[in-house]
């Protein structure tokens, strides 16, 4: 009798372990992360600054680092960094002398959403559509980019630009008064500017916003749903057809004359 009391009793203290491991291992099921997959620390300061506080250096990261949700990635001069996501094969390029931080991440199951700030500096997002739910928002210091699956940037210098501009796909750009205008492939809008409102981006202004952002390490031809822009091919001119020149007339052969008889 004690034996099957202390076997039942065993069991109940075992239930809460199997529980909390069962819980465990769902909230592995469901969670997402972000991968530091590449960086250049040129200029030996380069860091992941973590949720509180710590600072973490090159001696500390590693290709494939997973950064914690609530980190800031600081660049310094001369200094990159490309993201991914995982699962949904997201990537982004931290350009230099930027301030990037991971806010938050969409669940496996579709719960949340994927969210980032900048607070100053430069990057591209290249945001994949695995499964068509996925949520992602980029937030300057007073502007907020909503996004469902697109190649996109944002530039920020405090208190003078924010622009965002988009390569391929559509956006949603809402500016500090609640105004909220799209920007689609090939266009710009920044929040500073005289008219809130997108505009064409001219092909120098599209060389500036691009500079330092070209991935090294990861490819978004990989990405989930991305489509590069079409790559336009010259015009071929068309042939005139050349009319023959008329053959001249054979030229008449002298008449040989008639020798008369006498």
């Amino acid at each position: 009798m004690k034996k099957l009391i202390s076997g039942f009793i065993f069991i109940l203290l075992l239930i809460p372990a199997v529980v909390v491991f069962s819980q465990q291992e769902k909230a592995k099921a469901v969670q997402a992360s972000a991968l530091l997959e590449y960086y250049e620390d040129s200029s030996g300061a380069f860091r992941i600054v973590e949720p509180d506080g710590a600072e973490l250096y090159s001696s500390d990261l590693y290709f494939g680092f997973e950064i914690p949700v609530g980190s800031t990635i600081v660049t310094e001069a001369a200094d990159y960094a490309e993201l991914s996501l995982d699962p949904n094969g997201s990537i982004i390029k931290v350009s230099e002398n930027t301030n990037f931080k991971l806010e938050g991440l969409q669940a496996m199951d579709g719960s949340g959403k994927n969210v980032f700030s900048i607070a100053v500096g430069k990057f591209r997002a290249v945001a994949g559509k695995a499964t068509g739910s996925e949520q992602y928002e980029f937030k300057g210091p007073s502007t907020v980019a909503g996004v469902r699956g697109t190649d996109l940037g944002m530039e920020v210098l405090p208190g003078s630009e924010e622009t965002a501009f988009v390569t391929e796909g559509l956006i949603d750009f809402t500016n500090k008064a609640g105004q909220t205008i799209q920007i689609g492939a090939g266009q710009m809008a920044d929040a500073f500017a005289a008219t809130f409102a997108p505009v064409k981006i001219p092909p120098d202004m599209l060389n500036k916003l691009m500079q330092g952002l070209d991935f090294k390490k990861l490819s978004p031809d990989k990405v989930p749903g991305h489509q590069p822009p079409p790559t336009e091919q010259p015009k071929k001119e068309a042939k005139t057809a050349e009319t023959p020149a008329p053959t001249p007339p054979a030229a008449e052969k002298p008449k040989k004359e008639e020798v008369k008889k006498e």
